[in-house]
């Protein structure tokens, strides 16, 4: 499964193979309801027509907006005092407030509902709320678009081609017919051996 495909296939909710364990993860699915009847409140049709329009998105910065809209920020009005003054815990200046919009009617929900709603986890939100601007412009993604720390390139990456192109080359008889005039490196060498030839 190509690359793009796989990403697609994640973004969508659908099952895919995933790149570090090999594995299948399985598709997205409308989680449990909460306690507080939020699925009562929104009725499962809604809930089921909310969860595939998120999921038909396919865009996890589209998706990441789209859960900026509906989760906002709401400052702390009064503290409770802290049971061990010597040794308060850390406490946030916001809580979260949830909501869902269908045909121009928003109702509020909890943070159970509402990541069951979509089928999301709380940190899928948390994040998305922590890449929130003062513009409202989310930050776009850029998991895997990073340069690889070790990648080779100018002046050294056409050292590291010129090195192999002048290795003695083979051909296969594997694959002679259909190309002819591939060319592959001898068998007995591996990585080690030609990182040893290259520094020579």
């Amino acid at each position: 499964m190509g690359k793009e495909r796989r990403q697609t296939e994640k973004n969508s909710g659908k099952e895919y193979v995933s790149v570090k364990s090999r594995r299948r993860v399985r598709s997205r699915q409308i989680g449990a309801a909460c306690r507080d009847g939020c699925f009562d409140l929104v009725t499962v049709p809604v809930i089921k027509t909310l969860f595939s329009n998120f999921w038909a998105i396919a865009s996890y910065d589209a998706q990441t907006a789209y859960i900026q809209k509906l989760v906002h920020k709401v400052n702390v009005k009064r503290r409770r005092p802290s049971k061990t003054p010597d040794n308060p815990a850390k406490q946030r200046d916001f809580n979260l407030s949830y909501s869902v919009v269908y045909q121009d009617k928003t109702l509020s929900v909890c943070c159970t509902g509402f990541t069951s709603i979509f089928g999301i986890s709380k940190a899928r939100v948390l994040w998305a709320i922590s890449k929130k601007t003062c513009t409202d412009v989310p930050v776009l993604d850029q998991r895997g678009r990073h340069e690889p720390a070790r990648k080779i390139t100018g002046h050294k990456a056409k050292c590291v081609r010129d090195h192999i192109n002048q290795l003695q080359t083979v051909t296969s008889h594997y694959c002679r017919a259909r190309n002819p005039h591939r060319r592959y490196l001898e068998s007995n060498l591996s990585i080690s051996k030609l990182y040893e030839s290259y520094k020579q």
